[in-house]
């Protein structure tokens, strides 16, 4: 069978962790990298290197040992057990790319490999009051699409703004994760006993400025922070922003506009050459690839996080 093309898709996080530890440390001491075990696998992070001083590359490795498939001929009723000694499993990577500028970590998507719970759960397990670290928490927090950001700042002021959040007591149960403008609000419907759901509305005057743009950002990434620590919660993925922006015609008049924010991700892609079976987890294309992403998007990622 011949080798195929695969494209691999790549997620933007931007990494957050607490008592000013920094992240890159963690990620080269790999004397302290041991595996867990976690949703029946076992994780480890291997390859870890600084690559020119700014960014650190590694490949995150689940290894499945349990229920493990059946081999299968096509069009028969032949099932056979597929052969492991004692350790083996069967492995998914997911090529990692730290960027210490920003503060940011691309993780190669594999369905099969580890996501975002069982990073946050390594680096806790191995390194969180121990190993000469202290007590701290890790949040990975997803990165949306530059458009969300230059539709936020094309306005020359926001006049209102309207969102809507789903169960808003569970955000004030949570003791990490969101912060900011968002966190006010749920303290707010939690002392109204608004247990199903709250939709804000704000407003403001353009004569004295409008709505702090800013405010609105960070407002946006707590939304984000929701879908992440409660993936069930049925919240809404859309804001409503109006406000006033320059005309495309005329640049000396400002015309009143209202858009729909949708939270979009920020994404790459790879490709990887992938013969029909492998015998190793092919650790430098990966590499390559998520090194290649960066480099593409290095361009939004500075307008985003405004460097």
């Amino acid at each position: 069978m011949a080798t195929k093309k695969r494209d691999r898709k790549v997620y933007f996080f931007k990494v957050e962790i607490s008592h000013n530890v920094d992240f890159k440390d963690l990620l080269l001491k790999k004397s302290f990298h041991n595996s867990i075990k976690i949703d029946g696998k076992d994780i480890e992070l291997k390859f870890t290197e600084d690559y020119n001083n700014k960014t650190v590359t590694g490949t995150f490795v689940g290894t499945k040992r349990n229920g493990i498939p059946p081999k299968h001929k096509v069009d028969t009723d032949d099932y056979s057990p597929v052969e492991l000694e004692d350790g083996q499993g069967l492995a998914y990577p997911n090529a990692i790319l730290y960027s210490e500028k920003y503060k940011c970590l691309l993780i190669e998507y594999n369905q099969f490999g580890v996501f975002t719970k069982h990073i946050i759960e390594f680096f806790e397990s191995n390194f969180s009051g121990k190993n000469g670290f202290p007590n701290f928490t890790l949040e990975l927090n997803e990165v949306l699409s530059v458009d969300t950001y230059r539709k936020i700042r094309s306005f020359s002021a926001l006049k209102k703004v309207n969102f809507k959040v789903a169960c808003p007591t569970q955000i004030i149960q949570d003791e990490g994760g969101v912060h900011g403008p968002l966190k006010g609000f749920a303290k707010v419907a939690k002392e109204m006993n608004a247990t199903n759901s709250m939709e804000i509305t704000l407003t403001s005057e353009l004569v004295e400025g409008g709505l702090n743009k800013n405010s609105i950002e960070s407002l946006v990434d707590g939304i984000v922070r929701v879908k992440e620590m409660f993936p069930l919660n049925k919240f809404s993925s859309r804001i409503k922003v109006e406000g006033v922006k320059q005309s495309e015609r005329n640049p000396e008049i400002t015309v009143s506009e209202e858009i729909d924010l949708f939270l979009n991700r920020l994404t790459g892609s790879f490709q990887l050459e992938e013969p029909p079976i492998l015998d190793n987890i092919q650790h430098l294309d990966r590499k390559r690839g998520v090194i290649d992403v960066y480099d593409l998007k290095k361009s939004e990622l500075n307008e985003i996080f405004k460097n």
